[in-house]
């Protein structure tokens, strides 16, 4: 499979430019940890949709659905640390593991990637049963926790680019598509909050660019029925100021703004175009995928027997 690197990546502009999303009037609804989650379109160019193996993408950091152990497991975790060699172990093996919530960071060592951040989402049954609400609490704080980490990453001159696979979706049961609205709602909530400070202390948004890498088709549909509810097209968001939500409307982030022509357009969006005007890199994304097989069991850490299957709200196994 081909190494992508972020401008091989469609952004949600260029995802709408070939109809692989449509525009939609519904608005999100609230959520636990996001009474009114935004609705702009000011970061459109700036975030990106592939289902693509994340170990194969040269951007300044991937996310690891990891454990809390750090020391690898099935599905995503165990590509991640298989593709990355033993180096990536050894690292991990000093760090004392990781709280559920939180994240930290490695180096990438064979991975195209720069930097692994290792992210610890909650076991959605357990957390839930525990309080109402926990369980996106904690989603929630992965994806903010591994955004402020990858803020002191060096990204060059293009800018700190992050990609996201899919936490807590696999055998930890979090459904994909409450799961998948959490994730754009409190990565966009962030990069509002980012911008805002930028502008006050007259300095430059370290994150550029974020990318929701996904594993199963089935985690990309989520995202395609969610982004457009949070992310409507940038000519909505110039013609109707109802695009923001109360947040940022009360904040000094400015609305979006477009350039005329489509090349300008695609520029922002970091998609390269060949010469007939086709999108190589939705030819990329379209490309029949061979990703790893998704974990059916809880990773198992050392010294213990194995691991039951984790049971859903529903009681099936996940």
């Amino acid at each position: 499979m081909a190494v992508l690197s972020i401008s091989d990546i469609p952004s949600i502009t260029q995802l709408y430019k070939t109809a692989e999303l449509a525009p939609v009037d519904t608005t999100p609804t609230p959520l636990r940890t996001n009474a009114s989650p935004p609705r702009l379109s000011s970061f459109n160019s700036r975030v990106h949709l592939i289902k693509h193996d994340i170990t194969q993408l040269r951007l300044t950091a991937i996310v690891n659905a990891a454990n809390s152990s750090l020391l690898g497991g099935g599905g995503v975790d165990g590509a991640i640390h298989r593709a990355a060699g033993p180096g990536l172990l050894d690292e991990c093996e000093k760090l004392d593991g990781c709280e559920t919530g939180d994240a930290k960071a490695t180096g990438g060592h064979k991975l195209p990637a720069k930097h692994v951040l290792h992210a610890v989402g909650p076991i959605y049954g357990v957390e839930r049963r525990k309080k109402e609400g926990r369980q996106e609490e904690l989603l929630a704080g992965c994806y903010k926790r591994c955004l402020e980490l990858a803020k002191g990453l060096d990204g060059g001159d293009g800018g700190v680019s992050v990609g996201f696979s899919g936490l807590s979706t696999g055998v930890y049961g979090y459904p994909k598509q409450e799961a998948a609205k959490v994730a754009i709602a409190t990565v966009l909530q962030w990069m509002v909050g980012e911008k805002e400070r930028a502008q006050r202390d007259s300095g430059e948004e370290a994150v550029k660019h974020v990318v929701f890498v996904c594993f199963e088709q089935k985690d990309y549909d989520a995202y395609i029925k969610w982004l457009p509810q949070f992310c409507p097209p940038e000519e909505e968001g110039v013609q109707s100021g109802t695009t923001f939500d109360k947040a940022a409307q009360d904040s000094t982030v400015q609305g979006p703004t477009t350039d005329s022509t489509e090349s300008t357009d695609l520029k922002l969006a970091g998609v390269k175009m060949n010469s007939g005007g086709d999108v190589t890199a939705h030819e990329k994304m379209n490309e029949r995928l061979e990703l790893p097989s998704p974990p059916t069991t809880e990773p198992k850490l050392p010294g213990q027997p194995d691991s039951k299957k984790v049971k859903t709200m529903h009681g099936e196994s996940s």
